[in-house]
C-alpha cells in the first residue's frame, strides 16, 4: 500500500514538474476592428485648446462621433469603420477648422 501511494506522489510530482516547466499556452492575438483617430488640438503659438468639440463624420455612412478635447487638448475615437472622414473642430474664440477627405484605415501607420 505505502508502494502504491509513493508511485502515485512521485506520478503527480512529475506531471507538476512537467507542468511548469513547459509553455502549454499559446499565445492569443488580438483582432484589430476599428481604427483610432487622436490628437491635438492647438492654436497658432501651438498651445492646447483645451474643450474644443471635435466632430468626425464617415461620409459613407454619414455617422459622425463628437467628443471633447481634454485640458491638454488630446481627443481620441476609437473604434471608428475604416473610411473616408470629414472632421470639424469648433472651439470659442477661434474659427472653425474643417480637414475635410481624411482617410482611417485599420491597423496602417499615417504614413500608410
Amino acid at each position: 500500500m505505502i508502494k502504491g501511494r509513493g508511485l502515485l506522489v512521485y506520478v503527480l510530482l512529475v506531471c507538476v514538474m512537467m507542468a511548469l516547466t513547459v509553455n502549454v499556452s499559446t499565445p492569443v492575438y488580438a483582432q484589430v476592428a476599428g481604427a483610432t483617430l487622436a490628437g491635438t488640438v492647438t492654436d497658432a503659438s501651438s498651445s492646447a485648446v483645451p474643450n474644443a468639440k471635435v466632430s468626425i463624420k464617415n461620409r459613407a455612412t454619414g455617422v459622425a462621433r463628437d467628443i471633447t478635447t481634454d485640458s491638454d487638448g488630446f481627443y481620441s475615437a476609437p473604434n471608428l469603420l475604416p473610411g473616408i472622414y470629414d472632421i470639424t473642430v469648433v472651439a470659442s474664440g477661434f474659427s472653425t477648422s474643417v480637414q475635410a477627405g481624411f482617410k482611417l484605415n485599420v491597423g496602417a501607420w499615417p504614413s500608410d
